[in-house]
């Protein structure tokens, strides 16, 4: 495809071919006989109009990405502000906020945090385990196939269909 990019002052056409811009004139184009200067040039003037809205189209995008940077990112630092203003204001009062503090310190929360998030990461884990076996029982027997088709005579590893240990691998010897 070739692509009109624009015309300069000294009456040269500049040319997108493909991956590379190409200088030209409208004698060397070798314009069939349908198309006139003038037709070349009305196309010249759309081709410049569409380089233009794409110019204005991707500064708009810049320019909204920049602004919804700013608002996401200015909102954090009024959050902050305002959070510093409201612990400044309480600064030396007694507050339901420091009686909740006091309960907690002396209801040892950091053990319960700890074990919450301990119990958590167990969870994690198992719901892990789960997820891998379950991916491994749909995608073994496919493997399985497939290594048959490209050799027939290949013996079974006796691996477990789900990821699990096989039973007799369990036993101590």
């Amino acid at each position: 495809m070739v692509y009109i990019i624009c015309k300069d002052s000294a009456g040269n056409i500049w040319l997108l071919l493909g991956n590379s811009v190409v200088k030209t004139s409208f004698a060397a184009l070798k314009m069939p006989p349908e198309r006139s200067r003038n037709q070349l040039e009305a196309d010249l003037a759309i081709t410049k109009a569409e380089l233009n809205f794409v110019r204005r189209s991707q500064a708009i995008a810049s320019f909204t990405s920049i602004f919804l940077a700013f608002i996401r990112y200015g909102a954090f630092c009024v959050l902050g502000y305002f959070a510093t203003k409201c612990v400044s204001a309480m600064a030396g009062r007694t507050t339901y906020a420091n009686m909740a503090m006091t309960f907690l310190v002396k209801m040892k929360a950091d053990k319960w945090i700890a074990y919450t998030l301990g119990g958590g990461g167990m969870l994690y884990g198992w719901s892990e385990r789960r997820l891998r076996q379950r991916n491994i029982k749909r995608f073994g027997q496919a493997a399985a196939d497939m290594e048959k088709v490209i050799d027939p005579q290949r013996s079974s590893s006796h691996l477990s269909t789900d990821g699990t240990t096989h039973p007799l691998d369990r036993q101590v010897i």
